[in-house]
């Protein structure tokens, strides 16, 4: 009988090779697969910049040896075959790794969890893990593996991706990236949702921001502090971008002597995030801890002076660095299934992580602004709308430099008016409760401050509409004949206030009597913003009602020969309505219908183009879109290639 053919080796050479290479990495590395089909990895370091590469099976057998006997000095070929000598250098308690050879000299980090010594491995690896602050189950399970052994190589591949994930070690990637002016986005945002629990916090069961805060969040803040006082307190200052994440920070274990230092260090180089938490916590601290009133002041005076209409103020640097990281978030889909607003506290902390790297840097934020919006700004726009489903009070549109800048001087004075009492007797009452021409709270313009944050999109406002609002709301809804003001009180309601369904509901009856049609002045934008704030209406009192009439209402505006709103803007208009529907089946259809009859309309080339790479962009986010969109995808794709062919004569 003959022998069988050998299955593994014509996997091996056969179907991989049908794979791209980042196909075939992601395999390889996979060990259950590895193991399967018999095949070993021997990945290589390129050290591009010294032009050498070498293979792992070449170079770890020489760093065992060197573990083994610190007097060995093995040497290697690198590809090309080029003669490498090895040295294991010791300083201290510091340990690193030489290479040289080829007029280079290249320096790696001990790799000792390959040591055959194993006090040598433990002893490391729990002095790495308390300067990284690596704990957990992960860190558990490692600390058992090198008490009973060394790593295997594969091993060390996963040792190490737990070791980069983690927030102080990608800061100091992040900064080294900086330094070299090596930066992409891989680097700035991780490609693990593991780091991202271990910036935030684990996301657990939570829905909104104020549940999470008083669950996971606190067990989170108290593991940082209790790690190290003085970076836990900046680490846990990065999720500061709801007022109950800051206010959770206990420093009762910082000296004032750590205090200060940490409140000089937010004054010189804090992130915009963290200045705000610093302020808030502060304010409520200060009466017991006056050695930080003066920096108080500092913090206070450097958000009332940031001018967010500058193209290069640090709100303008922080609304692009929150849209990039969310946008590379939602191209790379590794927080898909998380909460809006719990992925947006990573989002924001790991912007301001990165805001933390570029400070004292000579950077034009202007540009760097435009190149962060022009690569992944559409990304964040498209995410965000599809949040509105789930969370359907905060809108792209609030991550405006100025906006940004009214919510966080809303939070200074909310804080400051909670904390009256023990801010008289010090210099801070002036600043803040102060209302003449130029003080903070002359810069306080309603309703700014007092939108939904980022964390409250799914949050209702407590607050049910005042009786004169209720009452203009009614009265003008009643008119016979309908114009855009006419709609002014509700929508200007709608994230301000309770709304309910009842509130949708005289809207309703109103287009109905008017057979929606509505008065239109010679300024067109007032219907646009009718048709945005009618929308949002919908979405906030969850009315498919409204939202249908809507499509009644817009045909003429948005649809059709007489059409004076844009595709695009369009668009958001219908995504904003879909979110009258929180369930996924009904949104998508919804979404659906909106996309089929906006694409069925007389379009420009470019107008059908942007419209077909939005649509797939969206259904990339919500797969599920695919089903309802199908259509109007192939009716964008007709007509591109249609309006191409009439090009062609």
């Amino acid at each position: 009988m003959d022998n069988p053919v050998n299955q593994e080796v014509i996997f091996d050479q056969t179907i991989l090779k049908l794979f791209p290479s980042s196909i075939v990495d992601s395999l390889i590395s996979d060990s259950a697969f590895r193991d399967q089909y018999a095949l070993k990895a021997d990945p290589t370091f390129i050290f591009a910049k010294n032009g050498i590469s070498v293979r792992r099976s070449s170079l770890f057998p020489c760093i065992r040896e060197m573990l083994e006997d610190s007097n060995a000095r093995p040497t290697l070929n690198d590809i090309n075959g080029n003669e490498l000598q090895l040295d294991l250098i010791q300083d201290g308690d510091e340990r690193v790794i030489i290479i040289t050879g080829n007029n280079q000299r290249i320096i790696l980090p001990d790799f000792s969890p390959l040591s055959p010594i194993q006090s040598d491995r433990v002893s490391r690896f729990k002095r790495m893990s308390e300067e990284i602050n690596f704990y957990g189950v992960e860190a558990e399970k490692w600390r058992v593996i090198l008490e009973s052994r060394a790593l295997d190589d594969n091993e060390l591949d996963k040792f190490m991706s737990n070791f980069s994930a983690i927030p102080i070690t990608v800061a100091a990637t992040i900064t080294s990236a900086m330094n070299e002016a090596e930066i992409d986005f891989s680097s700035l945002v991780p490609h693990s949702e593991k780091y991202f629990e271990r910036l935030v916090g684990e996301c657990r069961q939570s829905t909104n921001i104020i549940d999470y805060a008083a669950e996971g969040l606190s067990d989170h803040i108290n593991q940082l502090l209790s790690w190290n006082a003085c970076e836990g307190f900046l680490l846990a200052l990065l999720l500061s971008s709801h007022s109950s994440s800051a206010l959770r920070i206990c420093i009762d274990s910082l000296t004032d002597e750590d205090l200060v230092k940490v409140y000089v260090w937010l004054v010189n180089s804090g992130d915009r995030i963290s200045q705000i938490g610093a302020i808030e916590l502060g304010l409520t601290i200060v009466d017991q801890r006056p050695c930080i009133e003066a920096y108080l002041n500092k913090l206070i005076a450097e958000i009332h002076n940031d001018d967010a209409n500058d193209l290069n103020s640090r709100f303008n640097l922080l609304s692009s660095l929150i849209a990039m990281v969310e946008g590379e978030l939602a191209r790379t889909k590794i927080l898909k299934g998380k909460p809006p607003f719990w992925r947006r506290l990573a989002s924001i902390a790991q912007a301001s992580l990165i805001e933390r790297t570029l400070i004292g840097r000579p950077l034009n934020i202007e540009m760097f602004a435009k190149h962060t919006w022009e690569y992944r700004g559409m990304l964040f726009y498209l995410q965000t709308m599809s949040d509105l489903r789930i969370e359907p009070r905060w809108y792209p549109h609030h991550l405006a430099p100025d906006q940004l800048k009214a919510e966080c001087i809303g939070r200074i004075i909310d804080a400051a008016n909670k904390n009256e009492s023990r801010l008289q007797p010090t210099s801070l009452y002036g600043p803040l409760f102060n209302t003449t021409d130029g003080s903070l709270r002359s810069l306080l313009e309603v309703p700014f401050p007092f939108l939904p944050g980022p964390l409250e999109g799914s949050i209702t406002p407590q607050n049910d509409p005042p009786e004169d609002i209720l009452r203009a709301i009614k009265d003008r809804l009643q008119d016979e004949v309908l114009e855009p003001k006419s709609f002014a009180a509700l929508v200007n309601s709608a994230l301000l206030f309770k709304l309910t369904s009842s509130h949708a509901q005289l809207a309703i009856a109103a287009l109905r009597a008017v057979k929606h049609q509505i008065k239109l002045s010679e300024d067109k934008e007032q219907m646009q913003l009718v048709l945005n704030g009618l929308a949002t209406v919908a979405a906030v009192t969850r009315s498919p009602d409204l939202a249908e009439e809507l499509k009644l209402l817009a045909r003429g505006s948005l649809f059709g020969p007489s059409r004076f709103i844009s595709p695009v803007d369009t668009l958001w208009i219908g995504l904003t309505a879909a979110a009258a529907h929180q369930e996924l089946a009904g949104w998508s259809k919804f979404v659906g219908e909106w996309l089929l009859e906006l694409a069925c309309q007389s379009l420009k080339t470019d107008e059908i183009s942007l419209l077909l790479r939005l649509t797939e962009w969206l259904c990339d986010i919500t797969p599920e879109l695919w089903y309802t969109c199908g259509r109007a995808h192939a009716a964008l794709l007709v007509a591109l290639m249609s309006n191409a062919k009439h090009q062609q004569f």
